[in-house]
Formats: C-alpha cells, structure tokens, sequence
C-alpha cells in the first residue's frame, strides 16, 4: 500500500519502468519523505541490475522476469480503478480477443464499461492516471504498446501492435 501511494503521490509515469537509469546515490534515497518511487521499487524486489555503464556510473533496472512483471503490473490495477483481480481478468481476457479480431466497437464499449467502473473518488485531474490505467491494461494484455509515440504528423498517446492489426489512441 505504502509503494503504491508513493506511485500515486508522485505521479509517477508507469511507462518509465520499462527503462530506468539510476546513479547510486539513488539506491539509498527510499527513505520517509523522498517522493522517488524507484529506489521503494527496487528495494522491494520487483526491480533488479539489468545493466552498469562504467564511464557515467548509471545503473540499468528492470524487472528480473516476467512473473515478477505481471505480478507487480497486475497488483496495481486495483489501486487505480478499484476493479478486483477477477474482473481484471474477464475484461483482459475479452480486450485481447477484440483486438486480435480487429473488433473495434466491441473493444471500444468495453473500454468505455471498464473506464466507466472508476469511481469518482479515484478519478484524477490529469491525463496520466487514464494513460497509466490504458498502459496497466496493455501490458497486463501482453500486448506489444508504445506510448508517446513521436512522428513527423504529431505525437499519439499511445500505439498497439497485434499479429494483424495496428491501433492508435488518442486520449481526451
């Protein structure tokens, strides 16, 4: 609960911890009061040494597998749109059959019943709690996702990628 309100006071953006750079000094700033939620993380185990860079001294993390991933991911989905493990699952399940069909409408009511389940006490102001619930979802999925995705026309929230089918969102 602690690492969890941490992620949420902070603000932190979910999509970071796919790549993390740390210097050392930030391995021991977890303590009361430090708004960083990485070194939490990694203390806590759901984030190992992927990597040193001798010459800047930077530190690569990443999670040590994929259980360790999910099971992390998987957990926070609770705590940003109060849906239990259970309900996660049946609409997981059901988002991934939808995009692998390229069932567009389908997708899209679900989405709108699962964003519709936040209850009011938990919505934010910003735009980066939908983004990380979207990005929990997509990940949660198994789903191949870039977010901020850059390109000569502009920037997109966020792109998806099945066997078949490319899906680009936009959030508003």
């Amino acid at each position: 609960t602690f690492l969890i309100e941490l992620l949420k006071k902070s603000d932190y953006d979910l999509r970071r911890l796919e790549s993390i750079e740390i210097d050392e000094s930030q391995f021991t700033s977890y303590r009361a009061g430090n708004s960083d939620p990485i070194p939490v993380i990694y203390q806590s185990g759901y984030l190992t040494i992927k990597g040193y860079d001798e010459r800047f001294r930077i530190y690569r993390l990443g999670f040590p597998n994929d259980e360790v991933k999910y099971g992390f991911l998987n957990s926070l989905i609770p705590y940003y749109t109060s849906l239990s493990g259970e309900e996660n699952t049946f609409h997981i399940r059901h988002f991934v059959s939808e995009l692998e069909e390229g069932d567009t409408d389908a997708f899209l009511q679900r989405m709108k019943v699962f964003f519709s389940s936040i209850p009011y006490e938990l919505h934010e102001s910003t735009e980066r709690h939908y983004q990380a619930v979207f990005y929990l979802v997509f990940r949660l999925l198994g789903q191949f996702i870039d977010a901020e995705v850059r390109s000569a026309n502009g920037r997109a929230d966020a792109v998806v990628k099945t066997e078949k089918f490319i899906y680009v969102f936009e959030f508003k």
